[in-house]
């Protein structure tokens, strides 16, 4: 070991190990990951050379894909299904990636244990215990010493008593136990004799007649105390990032990475809006004058206004279907992609939509078939509708409504049937236009806290409109 990092004095190199070992396994966010996987694939290079690094790649690259299928397979949770495997259950997004970045967390820890193996000889390990436990640091010393010693004499023996028929691996079943116990009762018998020569040798070199010190070749230099305050100071800045949010990754139920500063990493904004600008016919003010807003993913977004204040006409430019005639400027990205170039089908699944009056948003007579509506207009099997429906039913309690005609329900009830219609498609955002407006303020104040434990359960964006903010 040439390089300098190898020469830093032990505490030094077991600090470092320690911090990026830990580091990587408690922070499951990608970057972090993958830098971590870089320096150690690097490491390892430089330590044992790019030969072994690319034998070590054949079993490492198939543990990547193996252990991304199998979490794919074994846990359905997240929001986002890929497909339908036989038994009915969805491959999802979420599993998928956890699964990936989970396996390239444990291919990182797995080279810097074995970058750790190669710089933290026993003689550093010995250096760096000792001087806090010299009677453990010694009793490490003795066993370093004497396992290799009494396997070489146990090999010795056996091969000696082959000589005459009798080694361990001679004769049938039993006769090969019989002669391998008689070589260990030799070679345990000899173990006995050395350490009564050995401890024989220890007190007459004064061991326990003072209380014991210990010895090291290495010196504790300025460098050493750099390395060791850089490590801190990357912990600390790590630690820092991850507990004020500037570091976040989520997997379940949707997958929300964020980097440094709040700055998206791997993730993006649910909608990106872009010098917006919108016109009504006939009408010489704009309704919408150069709106620029990012609305991050997996959180609510409340955008608040005055009626008449152009809210409405914002979120309707969310949805292309439902966008208002005039001249419109800007651009709108959803996802990073405009979302002019987004299908209606796509749009109708992923961004969902609750209007302002609960009534007039109903189209059908029954609980039950106001929920199955957005299925049944994708075109969604029997199977995959009656899961959807049922899961929503059970989620929303709903179950005792279920059969229930429309007209039957209260306002409150009729808008958590909107609700519950429009999340039934596991949409990525969720659109509200004043959903509050037309209910009295103990139903208002039951369907925020709702639609507050969809967000935190489902993973879904929420962009709400109010004017009254109490």
């Amino acid at each position: 070991m040439n390089d300098a990092f190898s020469q830093l004095h032990p505490a030094a190199s077991f600090v470092f190990f320690a911090a990026v070992i830990t580091l990587t396994m408690l922070y499951m966010h990608p970057v972090l990951l993958i830098i971590s996987l870089a320096a150690a694939a690097g490491y390892v290079c430089i330590l044992k050379g790019a030969r072994h690094f690319g034998k070590t790649l054949i079993y490492l690259v198939p543990f990547l894909i193996f252990m991304s299928v199998l979490n794919a397979l074994f846990n359905h949770a997240g929001v986002t299904p890929l497909f339908y495997i036989s038994n009915g259950n969805a491959v999802t997004k979420e599993a998928l990636t956890f699964g990936f970045y989970a396996s390239v967390m444990f291919s990182a820890v797995i080279l810097w244990f074995e970058c750790f193996n190669v710089v933290m000889t026993s003689d550093k390990l010995l250096c760096l215990f000792g001087r806090l436990s010299p009677s453990v640091s010694l009793l490490l010393s003795m066993a370093l010493r004497f396992v290799p010693k009494f396997g070489r004499k146990i090999r010795s023996i056996d091969a000696a008593r082959a000589q005459i028929g009798q080694g361990s691996a001679q004769g049938g079943f039993i006769r090969r136990v019989k002669n391998s116990m008689k070589v260990l009762s030799v070679t345990l018998t000899w173990a006995l004799e050395s350490s009564l020569t050995a401890a024989n040798s220890m007190k007459s070199r004064g061991y326990g007649a003072a209380r014991r010190t210990s010895f090291s070749l290495y010196r504790f230099t300025a460098r050493d105390a750099v390395t060791m305050v850089l490590c801190a100071f990357a912990v600390g800045v790590t630690a820092a990032c991850v507990i004020s949010g500037g570091i976040y990754a989520r997997y379940f139920p949707s997958v929300i990475i964020s980097g440094f500063g709040g700055i998206p990493a791997l993730g993006m904004a649910a909608f990106e809006i872009r010098d917006l600008s919108f016109t009504y016919p006939n009408e010489n003010k704009p309704a919408l004058d150069n709106i620029t807003l990012s609305i991050p993913e997996g959180r609510i977004t409340l955008i608040c206004g005055a009626s008449g204040s152009g809210k409405s006409t914002l979120l309707r430019r969310l949805k292309t279907c439902l966008a208002d005639h005039g001249k419109a400027e800007g651009e709108v990205l959803f996802f990073g992609k405009a979302l002019d170039a987004v299908g209606q089908a796509e749009q109708a699944r992923r961004i969902g939509f609750v209007f302002q009056h609960p009534d007039d948003q109903i189209v059908t007579d029954k609980v039950f078939h106001e929920l199955a509506f957005g299925p049944e207009s994708l075109g969604w099997d029997q199977a995959r509708m009656r899961l959807a429906v049922a899961e929503m039913a059970s989620y929303f309690g709903l179950t005792e409504l279920f059969e229930k005609n429309v007209a039957e329900l209260s306002g409150g009830q009729k808008q958590l049937i909107n609700l519950a219609s429009a999340a039934v498609l596991r949409p990525d955002v969720l659109i509200l236009d004043e959903p509050t407006s037309q209910l009295d303020p103990i139903a208002a104040a039951d369907f925020l806290g709702t639609l507050r434990k969809m967000s935190e359960d489902l993973g879904l964006t929420v962009i709400l409109t109010e004017h009254r903010l109490e």
